[in-house]
């Protein structure tokens, strides 16, 4: 009767109902069973994003354990549903460490420290993963001073512990107090050694790198390869050959490292040597090679390593068209891009923009059109080149709706963009105020910074010595700079939106 009840209270699916069935007549092994399989169906859904359906099994479920209660937990705090998952915390009749953790990382995730510190109060028996949750928390926001008290304040403390508090300290630069903490530390694994490398590498702290690789009392090939590349930027390629003779085994990425060593020294025949000996080659170390022939301007070599690719990606076809652009053979780059490359990578915009990129011309003007045309992105490069040749030809009507479009796309926020407005502005201003590169404009143009064209551009101005269409173009121009100062996009879009329906005397 009880389970009767049960089954019409929550109406399960069709497809659910022959396991209720099930459970009603199984023993209890078999009930635990069926519960496990509900289990993985929440966190099935939980992964793939599919919140509602999760929700819709939980409350289906004929019995649920506390495995279902903290993936409930989890699954809605990785989806950024916080509030939710703190309901089920609370609703949960028995909790375990594992509730509070994921409770704790939920808040932690989301920037909720304080929600998170007075949760981490309350845990009756706190363990060393909640505690590094909240020191890694506190890390995250940048309050450095409270997470070191925290780790002060550990009862027991494990190598991830320190790793964090380690790490904590040298993404704030802090590297005597990291390096107290590392001579302090036990024993840590080889991957976390591995990633204190790394960052050192990434720090330039060479030194550092190379005392954690001596101290290692056993290595795998990541250590070795960090070394490596570590040995590649700040030693003399005599002693990397050395050093890479020592690494005991060898995998695809410790040859394509040294093959870029050799290239960076413009040694090719050397890298193409290392090439040989490889056993396995994947898709990087053709790439590697073929873009080693390509920056010393060998290009038949390369034309011959890309016709022995087995494989090509659409990077393959844009190293030999950007060969063709370094080497100012704009026939070959079209050839290449027309005639040679298949249609499937043709689709992908980046073949695009590094011919409108390399162009630099009215042609490119063209070509930006047709890409637009074919539905494809413009990247930041493409749109800085076209607005140069807008502003060079001066092509004021391009310019503008370049302009509006670029507001649109989101790149008016970079300051390298701005600056090619207003210069493409300018030029505008100088074609209708007939004046040269002597007198006022000599002024203007001589400016380095985009503050002191404003400040040219705003006296114009106020003199009224510009024409009603330069006066326009005045306010483009400001508008190009909006956002330098901070203006937020959606201001900026109303402003052009404005400019753009003004209507030109």
């Amino acid at each position: 009767m009880l389970s009767f009840l049960f089954f019409h209270h929550f109406k399960p699916k069709p497809l659910h109902c022959s396991f209720l069935h099930f459970a009603t007549f199984t023993s209890s092994s078999d009930f635990n069973y069926l519960t496990h399989f509900w289990n993985t169906k929440i966190l099935n859904c939980f992964r793939s994003g599919d919140i509602k359906t999760a929700g819709r099994y939980f409350h289906e479920m004929p019995s649920r354990n506390t495995v279902t209660w903290n993936s409930m937990i989890s699954g809605y705090a990785k989806n950024g549903r916080v509030d939710s998952a703190r309901r089920f915390f609370d609703a949960m009749p028995n909790r375990n460490i594992r509730s509070w953790g994921a409770m704790i990382n939920g808040y932690v995730s989301c920037g909720c420290l304080e929600d998170a510190q007075q949760l981490f109060d309350r845990i009756p028996e706190g363990n060393v993963v909640c505690w590094s949750m909240m020191i890694s928390g506190y890390i995250d926001i940048r309050r450095l001073d409270i997470a070191k008290k925290m780790f002060d304040s550990m009862p027991i403390r494990d190598s991830t512990s320190w790793l964090i508090m380690i790490m904590g300290c040298l993404s704030e630069n802090c590297l005597l107090e990291a390096k107290s903490l590392l001579d302090e530390a036990p024993k840590l694994t080889i991957n976390q050694q591995n990633l204190l490398m790394a960052k050192y590498m990434e720090l330039g702290e060479y030194k550092e790198v190379s005392r954690i690789f001596d101290k290692m009392f056993r290595r795998d090939t990541v250590s070795w390869n960090t070394m490596l590349t570590c040995h590649l930027r700040y030693r003399n390629i005599d002693f990397v050959e050395i050093f890479f003779e020592k690494i005991p085994s060898k995998d695809t990425l410790s040859w394509n490292t040294m093959m870029r060593g050799y290239i960076k020294h413009g040694m090719i025949n050397n890298a193409r040597r290392v090439f040989n000996k490889m056993l396995h080659c994947d898709l990087w170390s053709w790439k590697t090679l073929l873009d080693g022939y390509i920056s010393i301007g060998m290009m038949e070599e390369a034309l011959i390593v890309f016709e022995e690719m087995p494989l090509k990606d659409v990077w393959s076809w844009n190293l030999i068209l950007t060969g063709y652009i370094k080497e100012g053979d704009m026939n070959g780059a079209y050839h290449w891009f027309c005639k040679k490359t298949p249609q499937k990578e043709k689709k992908n915009p980046l073949l695009w923009n590094t011919m409108v990129t390399g162009l630099e011309n009215m042609e490119s003007l063209v070509l930006f059109c047709e890409m637009v045309k074919e539905g494809l992105r413009p990247n930041n490069g493409s749109l800085t080149t076209v607005v140069s040749v807008c502003g060079y030809l001066v092509e004021v009507s391009m310019g503008k709706m370049l302009h509006s479009y670029i507001i649109r796309s989101g790149y008016s926020n970079d300051a390298a963009m701005a600056s090619t407005l207003c210069t493409m502005y300018l030029n505008f201003v100088s074609k209708e105020t007939g004046a040269s590169e002597t007198g006022d404009f000599r002024l203007i143009s001589a400016c380095n910074t985009t503050c002191k064209v404003i400040s040219k551009i705003v006296a114009y101005r106020r003199t009224n010595q510009l024409l009603p269409k330069v006066r326009c173009w005045g306010d483009n121009l400001l508008l190009a700079t909006d956002s330098q100062r901070g203006s937020t996009r959606k201001n900026s879009l109303k402003k052009a939106s404005l400019i753009m329906l003004m209507p030109l005397h």
